[in-house]
């Protein structure tokens, strides 16, 4: 394709801004770019988180040696020609800034060929033109850049460390290679590879690459084709979450973008399902014609406008509703099991025949008792001023505990109870110095290779709340010893561990940690607990300190007395 110089008028169309804030701005540009000239493998390389060298490399279709000066002249671009080009935009760049942008803050060699011409080099530095001149390299675009901001030093001032603008180009080609899992991408830094998805078209197998395999081990596939609109993606079942959005990841044809109104139609969907602080992984493409949605309102891309955002939500909120509800909990790996003594053989008082009202049974777990039996009462005179009998009347949504008592009625979150036990019991071992137990049979855990080098990092720091591990491989870990609250979740609490270590946002880690393996392995929403079960989780909480308040500090508990019955149901 031809490139262009655009009209002064079609230049003040567009959402123009400064493009290049830090080292993963730049990639973003040299990226889309490549995606934009067909490449199926692109590679980018740095160091010193980009501050010093950043590379891409790709194979697609080239610059044309005339064309090449005009590439790094503003507002040049090959990808649209007039204003209406603006309202179906197909292409991930179209401004004409990423080339000058870059070429004015750095140095830039670039070397490029079409398929069927010789290949050239040009190096640019603060912008202007140093050479120009044949030279022999394979079909494709290969841009090195070099010394950043080295013009600018007020700029390159406020970068953040080489680890945290690593970080950044991590997260941001992690981004592209799920949107383009057509695309083999390959991602290096300091002569490392983290990183090399197949190009196989599939989004589960580009996640695996990115990610590891035990992030993707519980997530659904998603998919939807309407006569406007198309979903391709995965979520994850509510026991599957996250403590922020982090694994939420949206792309509107294939751009990666950041959207509120996309982050509300997924807590839309998925509520009541979850808990607070407790988020989905949704990774999800969303195709829409180019009319009907615009790309040209922010200087870095993030942000869209859909023509029609109430559409939009609905059709997200709806199609993510209708995959969770045909879902089957107990299909999963992982899923959270009780770990009280063995249920009683108890009736399940859930039928009433409605001509003699009397009560009927549920033949639970072969079990059978004459409805006439009274409930057995217990103890709960651990507090001053409870009464000293109870009466467990069951669970209500297999969510809550019902217990009659004299003063009325308690109602029970069992998650949170359950999470308030853990807790103070994970407390108590760490503060006796009791720092986990060696696995009988050590887990292997497929992670990236970005978050083997955080662990390693933080060796000490895990060890010291009770895991002990060691790396197997470029991207495993084998974990040999954990903490014994959270016996058969050792996987699951490691990878929210790694996302809080990752985050930083946190004021204590060894508290935040012991929180997160207290939720794990509680007691969910929706598991069945038996009678024994509930009694024994009711006695436990009551001696604990702060048992009126989980760890997160949602309540435990609710009263109802007598008298608010009575005044409720008129009595009184």
């Amino acid at each position: 394709m031809t490139i262009n110089l655009l009209d002064e008028h079609l230049i003040n169309k567009i959402a123009a801004g400064e493009v290049i804030e830090r080292p993963a701005s730049v990639v973003k540009e040299l990226v889309d770019n490549a995606l934009d000239a067909g490449a199926s493998r692109i590679e980018i390389s740095f160091t010193q988180g980009g501050i010093e060298i950043i590379e891409v490399e790709d194979n697609g279709q080239g610059i044309d040696e005339k064309d090449l000066p005009q590439a790094f002249m503003r507002h040049a671009t090959s990808k649209i020609t007039a204003e209406n080009d603006l309202y179906n935009i197909t292409t991930m760049g179209f401004r004409g800034e990423a080339l000058p942008s870059i070429a004015s803050v750095s140095r830039v060699d670039i070397f490029t060929c079409r398929p069927d011409q010789t290949g050239v080099y040009a190096c640019y530095e603060g912008g202007l033109l140093q050479s120009l001149e044949p030279a022999s390299c394979p079909p494709g675009t290969r841009v090195r850049v070099g010394n950043l901001f080295y013009n600018t030093p007020a700029r390159r001032k406020f970068l953040k460390s080489p680890v945290s603008e690593g970080n950044h180009i991590h997260e941001l080609v992690s981004r592209y290679a799920l949107a383009w899992p057509e695309v083999s991408f390959t991602l290096r830094s300091n002569r490392k590879t983290y990183f090399k998805t197949p190009g196989n078209g599939s989004i589960r197998d580009a996640a695996v690459a990115v990610y590891g395999a035990e992030f993707v081990k519980t997530l659904l596939d998603i998919s939807y084709q309407g006569e406007l609109f198309a979903l391709q993606g995965m979520i994850s079942p509510p026991e599957t979450t996250r403590q922020n959005r982090r694994g939420q990841l949206f792309f509107v044809n294939k751009r990666p973008i950041r959207s509120s109104l996309l982050y509300r139609a997924i807590d839309v969907a998925y509520q009541g399902l979850l808990l607070s602080r407790e988020y989905p992984i949704v990774i999800l493409n969303i195709s829409v014609p180019g009319n009907l949605v615009d790309v040209n309102v922010h200087p870095q891309k993030w942000e869209v406008r859909f023509a029609d955002e109430k559409q939009v939500f609905s059709l997200i909120r709806q199609v993510i509703v209708d995959h969770l509800s045909r879902h089957d909990r107990s299909a999963l790996a992982g899923i959270h099991q009780v770990s009280y003594p063995p249920p009683l053989s108890r009736p399940s008082y859930n039928q009433v025949d409605y001509e003699t009202g009397e009560l009927l049974l549920n033949e639970t777990n072969g079990a059978s008792l004459d409805y006439r039996e009274p409930l057995p009462t217990f103890s709960v005179d651990n507090r001053p001023g409870f009464s000293s009998e109870a009466r467990v009347l069951g669970q209500l949504m297999k969510s809550y505990i019902l217990v009659e008592i004299e003063e009325g009625l308690w109602i029970i979150d069992q998650h949170a109870a359950h999470e308030r036990i853990l807790f103070n019991r994970l407390k108590q071992e760490n503060q006796q110095a009791i720092t986990g137990h060696d696995l009988l049979f050590p887990v292997s855990l497929e992670i990236s290779t970005r978050q083997v080098e955080l662990l390693e990092r933080e060796k000490e720091r895990m060890e010291q709340i009770g895991f002990s591990y060691d790396r197997a491989g470029l991207s495993s870990v084998i974990i040999r010893r954990a903490p014994s609250q959270i016996k058969g979740q050792e996987p699951q609490v490691l990878m929210d561990l790694i996302e809080l270590l990752d985050n930083g946002n946190y004021k204590d880690f060894r508290e935040e940690a012991m929180i997160s393996m207290a939720c794990h392995k509680a007691i969910k929403a929706g598991d069945f607990m038996s009678a024994s079960e509930m009694q024994i989780l009711i006695n436990d909480l009551l001696v604990q300190e702060q048992y009126q308040h989980c760890p997160h500090g949602r309540p435990t508990l609710m009263k109802i007395g007598h008298h608010d019955l009575e005044k409720v149901f008129k009595r009184a």
